[in-house]
Parts: C-alpha cells; structure tokens; sequence
C-alpha cells in the first residue's frame, strides 16, 4: 500500500495513533520481540496448513482475521515505521497471506500478535510472551530480562532447545 494511503486508513480508523515512538519501534521490545522466532507456536496457518486451530479459515475465526481492520492490532505508529507497514500492509489482509501467514518480522509485530497462541508452550517459551505482554504503554518500559550477553545467550539456547529449533536451511 502507498505510505500517503496507509496514514489515510490509519488517521481514519482511529484506534491507531501515529506518533514520535511506539512500544513496537522500541530497541528493546524489538528485542525481546526477535526471540519468538524460536517459540513453536504450532498454528495451522503458518505451519502450511490451510486453516487454523478448529479448522476455521482466514475470513473466519482466525485469530489473523481482524489484522487490516485492525492494522495489525497496533495501538500506535511510529513515523520512522510507517514505510515498512505500508509496504507490507494489504487492506484486505493486513500483513496475513496465504500460505505464508504474517509477513511482518516480528519485530515490527504487536504485542496482541506475539502474545496469542492456541496451544500451550513451554515454561521459558511462556516467560518471553510474559515479557512482551507487559508492555502494555507507550511510556517508558524496561523488560524483565538481563542483558548481559552471556546470560541472554544462554537464554536464547534453552529456548531454542525447549522448541525444538532448528536453523533454517540456507538454499
């Protein structure tokens, strides 16, 4: 979508608000936002599955079903953001397609979209999405995790492990 288009819909929707910083264009929760890469969520969309937990579609019941009326369940925009979410963004889809599921990098996702998940997940898995879910303002927020970088390795391993990731296979 064109970023004129973008701010149009966003300045008329009016649940979204665009301004100098949002919790989302934050370093820190972009941060913590990156380690879900290695959550195991096990949605049926995104696993390549044509429908979601119950068999329902996209247009119907899908937790991704709201995303471009809801702008991808954003609260606020920042300016520096707005030319990546136009670029992604589709006014019927939002940023969910076919057989691919949410193109955004999570980074730039909400926290309503990292947080929901229709199966459970593991107790380190279930502490990041805690992490996330807490950053509820566009105040000031300091996540609860430590950035010594040796310990947030360690971290990112036992995630890792408790998911059973694996690296993606480079072609």
């Amino acid at each position: 979508m064109k970023e004129e288009d973008f701010i149009k819909k966003v300045l008329k929707w009016g649940g979204t608000t665009i301004s100098a910083q949002s919790i989302e264009s934050c370093k820190e929760y972009q941060r913590i936002a990156e380690l879900t890469n290695y959550i195991r969520y096990d949605c049926g969309i995104v696993s390549g599955k044509i429908s979601c937990k119950g068999g329902k579609n996209i247009s119907r019941g899908c937790c991704c079903d709201r995303c471009a009326g809801t702008l991808g369940y954003r609260k606020s925009i920042s300016q520096e953001e707005i030319p990546l979410l136009a670029e992604h963004f589709d006014g019927k889809t939002g940023y969910w397609r076919s057989g691919k599921g949410c193109i955004l990098p999570r980074k730039h996702r909400s926290i309503t979209c990292l947080t929901h998940r229709c199966y459970r997940v593991g107790i380190l898995s279930h502490l990041v999405l805690n992490v996330i879910q807490s950053a509820k303002s566009d105040g000031c927020w300091i996540p609860v995790l430590c950035y010594c970088q040796s310990d947030w390795d360690g971290f990112v391993k036992l995630l890792k492990k408790e998911n059973k990731y694996k690296e993606p296979v480079k072609e």
